[in-house]
């Protein structure tokens, strides 16, 4: 079984956070081209956390998780799970 949790490396050759663009779909120009006073990533969501898509950086898209720390997508599957299994 699991026995320890290790945290997840800061840079990741071959991410594709790099490649994202922080104000929507696509792969537009590093925060949107810059006349945007707010961007989505850093504070709509991930508040904070935009300096990780800058496009010089090969950054892993879990580096700011702690040892242990799940990720959204897996808090929601545990709710679900426990749903599946109370209402049989």
């Amino acid at each position: 079984g699991i026995t320890t949790y290790t945290k997840p490396v800061t840079n990741l050759a071959g991410s594709i956070l790099n490649k994202s663009d922080p104000n929507g779909g696509g792969r537009r120009s590093f925060f949107g081209g810059g006349k945007q006073s707010k961007t989505i990533i850093g504070d709509v969501i991930n508040h904070g956390k935009l300096k990780y898509w800058d496009p010089k950086k090969s950054i892993h898209y879990h580096a700011t998780l702690q040892a242990g720390e799940n990720t959204l997508e897996m808090q929601l599957a545990r709710v679900l799970m426990k749903s599946i299994v109370a209402t049989n």
